[in-house]
């Protein structure tokens, strides 16, 4: 029997070795760089926390002025206290009935400092303007509104005696949400 060579070529231990060190090198700097992104989101968002203190339905009847309805509507009033250490900002309110989303307002860009505690007004008032805000917020025996903004008007009318299911979420995506119920009759 005739023997014959095997010609076997390898990778030599020491570029093996050092191959093996430049990947776990750089699987090290790439797990680095993504861990220290994830940990500062997370700080953030750890720091940040708000709360809805309140809420508040209402119902304003109509009055004519000048001949034309002015000022009826229903109300929501939404007390929200930061709780966090940092500054947050109210980027979108939703209000939903059971798992039907009724309500988006969404942009409001609404600033909170730390430990700050507002009022945002949500109503279908007929002629919705910002001046007639002012009107039928008075009116509608809620108190005090910090933001009032054009564009957070509702188009379907609150029944009585319903749960509402309110939720903020903030520009960086901190969330809060609650259930609250309507009065058993409105006025």
């Amino acid at each position: 029997m005739e023997k014959r060579k095997i010609n076997r070529k390898a990778v030599s231990p020491v570029i093996a070795t050092l191959l093996m060190i430049a990947i776990a090198v750089a699987a090290s700097v790439v797990m680095y760089s993504w861990m220290n992104t994830m940990v500062k989101n997370q700080s953030t968002q750890s720091q940040t926390a708000i709360r809805l203190e309140e809420v508040q339905f209402s119902v304003k009847e109509a009055n004519t002025t000048a001949g034309y309805v002015r000022d009826a509507g229903q109300f929501i009033k939404i007390s929200i206290r930061n709780t966090g250490t940092v500054g947050a900002v109210i980027q979108t309110v939703y209000v939903y009935q059971q798992d039907t989303q009724l309500y988006k307002f969404d942009g409001l860009s609404i600033a909170f400092s730390a430990g700050e505690l507002k009022a945002v007004g949500c109503t279908n008032v007929t002629m919705a303007t910002t001046d007639d805000w002012e009107d039928a917020v008075t009116g509608a025996d809620l108190g005090e509104i910090d933001v009032i903004k054009d564009g957070l008007s509702m188009t379907i009318p609150l029944e009585t005696a319903t749960a509402y299911r309110i939720k903020m979420v903030t520009d960086i995506g901190f969330s809060v949400e609650s259930t609250y119920y309507t009065p058993n009759q409105w006025g």
